[in-house]
């Protein structure tokens, strides 16, 4: 394993038991981190970046931070890490920040890329762009990867398009879990994500979101009277999933489906549009889903909301919720990206301030 600091070659490379090589970056300034992104793109590596604790933002550029790749290398980037040993169970205590000015993350992978990418326990915030300002994916035709988000907070980002938190286009497989999506704006819909996953075999599903809180969702100033505001909109010709889902307060529907492929199993939305689900059972349409505190951005369960122990586990869950505890508190998992755990929310503790 080869393993770098500040861009610099500290321990030699080693060959892993399948004959790939892998390097480590260990980052704790924005440079650093770029400068990882781009040398993972190319060096014939699976690459994993660790991210120190801080605030991370660049001055000039359309994108603040960009990965591309022409490779079939896995990449993992992976926030909260004190000298890139101790890791934080905080995704808040990371932030890529696009400044208000530019799109915040952007993964680029060409067809022949098999290898998976995947992001973990950082917040993407105050994005700006046309579409994707928190994260921008785009992989070519024949992209058979993964895409994969556990533990990201996606806040505060602006796009005059649609999906203002997250964009992803691509035939590989999609997973989102345990994550908040929170008061992103766009100017058209699905401000919160605007997935496309296309696949001509649609024997599997390749397309799982499970087990995120999506509030608070808005159209931007400005934006145009049809701007709905919505919070995710599903397209494609790939199967997908959608379960234990917290939908509330977004300004317009909480779901749009383009998509004939999509079920939906034990999420709670008031409003969904578009074509109708290819299955749907357990699902809730709570107005107030009993958050603990949502004026104070806190969308924990209360002990009393009807979302615990209303999910499923039928689908991938993740072994930890976004406070980074056992994301099943009781027999039955929880609606939502956190598990309520009864006295887990005594230090009123904020992801997004």
């Amino acid at each position: 394993m080869s393993v770098f600091r500040a861009g610099l070659f500290l321990i030699g490379s080693t060959l892993m038991g399948s004959g790939a090589q892998a390097a480590l970056f260990c980052v704790d300034t924005s440079a650093e981190l770029q400068q990882a992104l781009t040398t993972a793109g190319s060096n014939a590596e699976a690459d994993t970046i660790r991210i120190d604790l801080g605030h991370y933002e660049v001055s000039s550029g359309a994108v603040a931070f960009q990965y591309i790749t022409t490779q079939n290398f896995s990449l993992t980037v992976t926030g909260g890490y004190l000298n890139c040993i101790v890791q934080s169970i905080e995704p808040n205590a990371t932030v890529l920040s696009g400044s208000s000015a530019r799109r915040v993350m952007q993964l680029l992978a060409s067809e022949k890329s098999l290898g998976g990418i995947t992001l973990s326990d950082l917040t993407l915030r105050n994005g700006m762009s046309s579409a994707g300002a928190g994260l921008n994916v785009l992989t070519g035709a024949g992209f058979d990867g993964s895409i994969n988000l556990n533990r990201v907070v996606v806040s505060d980002n602006v796009s005059s398009g649609s999906g203002a938190g997250v964009r992803i286009q691509t035939e590989g497989v999609v997973r989102i879990l345990s994550s908040l999506f929170l008061n992103n704006r766009c100017g058209t819909t699905a401000c919160a994500m605007d997935m496309t996953v296309d696949s001509a075999n649609q024997s599997s599903t390749r397309l799982l979101i499970g087990g995120n809180t999506v509030v608070g969702h808005i159209c931007d100033v400005g934006a145009p009277m049809t701007c709905d505001g919505g919070g995710a909109r599903i397209d494609g010709t790939a199967r997908a999933a959608l379960y234990n889902n917290a939908f509330a307060f977004n300004e317009g529907d909480d779901l749009a489906l383009a998509a004939a492929t999509t079920a939906l199993f034990n999420n709670n939305m008031v409003s969904l549009v578009g074509v109708p689900p290819l299955e749907s059972s357990g699902n809730l349409a709570l107005a107030d889903p009993m958050f603990s505190n949502p004026f104070d951005d806190n969308y924990r369960l209360m002990f009393a909301s009807p979302l615990r122990n209303a999910g499923t586990s039928s689908f991938t869950l993740g072994t930890l919720d976004l406070d980074g505890s056992p994301r099943v508190g009781d027999f039955v998992v929880d609606i939502g990206a956190f598990e309520n755990h009864e006295l887990l929310f005594a230090d009123g503790f904020d992801f997004v301030q």
